[in-house]
């Protein structure tokens, strides 16, 4: 019984690391291709800690609180580092302004999922805003593959087997040949579809 909590503990903590590391990686592609244009940004902040890089974003929203690009920034930031209630409220308030931006609207249910993991009292409210806002997201971005595998996660999670299954699914189908879809197979095969053996 002991053994199987701790696989059970063990496999969502896996699950974690998986979303966090691909939520990283699709931020580092954007990073990428916006390079050049956030060269004079990059100058007037110090990458290398963190909690600098907030205090600075902070004082740039005290001089211009409608600066929504640093607004988004800052939010990624509060994730990063594990702040996830104030991830959540500076999502929020980007959101309001654009409630199209998909990107952003996924990165909000990563937040919510995470903080179900911290206050297990709310697990089951965290999932269902985690699904709600991942769902919203592909309202304006239906082929967003990261959506549809973030679903398939927060839905195998809380336990809708059938429903993950469908989001890993669809995941697959949008472009079955890179490192998410692959991630989904395996998701797919391992825990899911009980592979023969």
């Amino acid at each position: 019984m002991e053994s199987k909590k701790s696989n059970h503990y063990l496999y969502v903590l896996i699950l974690i690391l998986i979303v966090v590391i691909i939520v990283l990686l699709v931020r580092k592609d954007e990073a990428i291709k916006n390079s050049q244009q956030d060269d004079e940004t990059a100058q007037k902040f110090d990458y290398s800690d963190d909690l600098k890089q907030i205090e600075n974003y902070r004082e740039v929203l005290k001089k211009n609180p409608k600066d929504y690009e640093t607004i988004l920034k800052l939010a990624h930031l509060y994730q990063d580092t594990g702040q996830l209630e104030k991830s959540i409220e500076y999502y929020r308030i980007y959101l309001e302004k654009f409630p199209d931006n998909a990107d952003a609207r996924i990165d909000l249910g990563v937040s919510y999922y995470q903080m179900a993991f911290e206050d297990e009292s709310k697990k089951t409210e965290y999932f269902s805003k985690a699904i709600s806002e991942m769902e919203e997201a592909l309202k304006y971005n239906p082929k967003h593959q990261l959506g549809h595998f973030n679903l398939g996660i927060v839905n195998l999670q809380s336990g809708n087997m059938e429903v993950s299954r469908k989001w890993f699914k669809e995941c697959i189908a949008l472009n079955p040949n890179n490192q998410i879809a692959q991630k989904a197979m395996e998701i797919l095969q391992q825990h899911i579809m009980n592979p023969v053996k």
